[in-house]
């Protein structure tokens, strides 16, 4: 079963609007999200990178290994089974050769890669979450946790203990956070010990007890200011433009392992509420788009782009060679007449999922941090009439998941 979760956007016009500086996007502390992600590709959370100007930054890590285990980065395919997708496109192999070796994803200060302890009391009543896989029986011995001081302070249990079955299927892995008190100088994050057998991990995130939220904000490309509707400027009449504005993606909750952002016109719309202006087009027209106010039989087409952060290419609005990164928006009304392969949570009309961002036609990928997934939108008004308004009130972007 699937729940959702809608946010729709009440219009779009065509206007126009002046430029201004756009500023660089910095990592910040991310202590204040409700997920924090270790190891992932779609949660911010720990720096791994970060620049000379985020040196004292409490997020910046490091990974420290001791007694010699190989951490093989991998690579799932693109066109990888939803049945064996977790978060991205990577995930971890940890091997090791003896009950002596372990890894510690460590807090440290980046001027000197020296250890540093972090307060994580915030994430009390939570948990340390993850995902592993293994085929090997003695996987279950390995020990999983964290770790507070400046050294020692080892809270780590064996997977066996909390639930997990060597059985080729990944699995997650929730170990409960303590009380705020115990949580005030944390050193690292992600501790494992006793790497023998193998053992594949992935999205590795501590949460903390409450729900989460999932927003989206419209920005000026321009100067990234807030504002209240998509525009388009005047000289896009007989063009196929971009939108003035873009659409910021929030997402900071984490209820399945299938999850999904879709997007979508309901143009036809007589459900309250209803589709203003409402397409009256006969049955067959498609009704995506922006609908001409004065003629409700004609709307124009429209195409998105999703981006990990500032888009200063736009590239080929128009093109229709396969793996294309402009994506034709669709119209709920319309999914049947389409094709039989769109539907609520359908691979084309899905922005954003477990799989990543859905780069292009054929592909999504996972995002590095910090992560800032934009939508850009485009409009062909090389049949738009003059004059006359296109606009719609039914441009949605819904949050879904999986029980």
């Amino acid at each position: 079963m699937k729940h959702f979760t809608k946010k729709i956007l009440s219009s779009v016009f065509a206007l126009a609007l002046a430029a201004a500086f756009v500023p660089a996007m910095l990592f910040g502390d991310n202590r204040n999200l409700n997920i924090f992600g270790i190891f992932s590709e779609t949660f911010d959370g720990v720096n791994w990178d970060a620049p000379p100007a985020e040196a004292a930054n409490p997020n910046n890590v490091r990974l420290f290994t001791w007694g010699n285990p190989t951490i093989s980065p991998q690579q799932r395919p693109a066109d990888i089974p939803l049945n064996d997708m977790v978060d991205g496109r990577e995930f971890w192999i940890l091997v090791g050769g003896g009950g002596g070796q372990g890894m510690g994803i460590t807090f440290v200060d980046s001027t000197n890669n020296t250890a540093r302890t972090v307060d994580m009391s915030a994430f009390a009543g939570g948990y340390l979450e993850f995902w592993a896989r293994s085929w090997v029986p003695s996987a279950p011995n390995v020990s999983f946790g964290f770790a507070t001081g400046i050294s020692g302070g080892d809270q780590v249990q064996t997977l066996g203990s909390l639930g997990f079955v060597a059985n080729s299927q990944w699995q997650r892995i929730r170990i409960p956070l303590p009380s705020a008190a115990n949580l005030t100088d944390v050193r690292v994050p992600f501790l494992v010990t006793g790497i023998s057998p193998p053992v594949d991990i992935d999205s590795v995130v501590w949460r903390r007890p409450t729900a989460g939220t999932f927003g989206v904000t419209v920005r000026n490309i321009s100067d990234n200011a807030e504002v209240s509707e998509i525009s388009w400027a005047q000289n896009a009449i007989g063009n196929f433009a971009v939108a003035e504005q873009y659409i910021e993606l929030n997402l900071d909750r984490l209820n399945a392992r299938n999850w999904g952002i879709q997007i979508y016109t309901d143009n036809r719309r007589t459900a309250a509420p209803a589709a203003n202006p409402q397409f009256t087009g006969v049955a067959a027209a498609n009704p995506v788009g922006l609908v001409n106010e004065d003629d409700t039989t004609q709307a124009l087409p429209m195409r998105w782009r999703i981006n990990n952060g500032e888009l200063t290419n736009f590239g080929n609005l128009t093109s229709t060679v396969p793996g294309h990164y402009w994506i034709w928006l669709t119209d709920r009304q319309h999914w049947h007449v389409d094709s039989a392969n769109l539907y609520d949570g359908a691979r084309y009309v899905t922005v954003w999922s477990n799989r990543g961002i859905h780069v292009n036609e054929m592909n999504f990928v996972g995002m590095s941090a910090p992560r800032r997934p934009r939508i850009y939108l485009a409009a062909d008004f090389r049949s738009a009439v003059t004059p006359a308004t296109y606009t719609t009130s039914t441009l949605t972007i819904e949050f879904f998941y999986d029980n």
